[in-house]
């Protein structure tokens, strides 16, 4: 694999980064309110990021979230799961129920509805220790970033953020783009080593539990064999269209 090959990691616009649900507070504000205050994102604190590539080093620096953070049209809002578009947020900052700071690390305040039912399924899960993590969603910004030689270092000084969530598990930074891109790559514009390294890297995501379908074997230009069973798993559990 070349160091071209790698350049293609700064291609990449929409992310999402996650950290462990540790410095946290979920407590009852009278009968109308509960509120959740916790850290969504570290700055200064390098971690692994797992891509189409392989893996790569990350450090968001502080102030990388000053620019959403001052501008007051910007829409920030709390989910679960990351269903930014796909579901009622819990909180937004538009409506005065999400409350975003940088200082320097992201800390949100938001104020939730005891009566949503959904809220009531979170408040749970996070005291029981379901819900173990957070997570920011965001969008890359011109010049905000800057890369190693070898694309194996990254370091984000300014950032669009768009949502935070509070998750079960942190998902590998595999997007829905990073996928298109592998499998237009399947045509000829990845080697075939590169091929079998995301095949394998896209098994993990399959666990035993999940029926089999039958195998259906396609002979792609390079010789390389791929079943359309992989594509099919993976694209459902992950909720777009292979």
């Amino acid at each position: 694999m070349t160091m071209t090959d790698f350049a293609a990691r700064a291609e990449e616009r929409r992310h999402t980064r996650t950290a462990p649900l540790e410095d946290f507070e979920f407590r009852a504000d009278g009968d109308e309110m509960w509120t959740f205050e916790g850290i969504a994102s570290t700055v200064d604190h390098p971690y692994q990021v797992r891509d189409w590539l392989g893996e790569y080093t990350e450090t968001i620096l502080p102030g990388a979230f000053k620019r959403t953070l001052n501008d007051p049209n910007a829409k920030i809002s709390l989910h679960v799961n990351h269903q930014h578009g796909r579901a009622i947020p819990l909180a937004t900052r538009h409506a005065g129920t999400l409350e975003v700071t940088a200082d320097p690390h992201l800390r949100i305040r938001a104020q939730l509805d005891p009566s949503r039912p959904d809220v009531q399924i979170l408040r749970s899960a996070i005291k029981r220790g379901e819900m173990r993590e957070m997570s920011i969603g965001f969008m890359d910004v011109s010049g905000g970033s800057n890369w190693s030689d070898d694309y194996s270092e990254r370091t984000i000084s300014d950032l669009r953020l768009r949502e935070a969530s509070i998750v079960e598990d942190g998902a590998n930074d595999l997007t829905v783009a990073s996928i298109r891109s592998l499998m237009s790559g399947f045509t000829g514009r990845i080697s075939e080593d590169e091929a079998r390294q995301a095949i394998d890297f896209l098994r993990q995501f399959i666990t035993d539990d999940e029926p089999a379908a039958e195998p259906v074997e396609v002979r792609r230009p390079s010789g390389l064999v791929v079943t359309d069973e992989l594509i099919t798993l993976f694209a459902k559990r992950h909720g777009f269209a292979a």
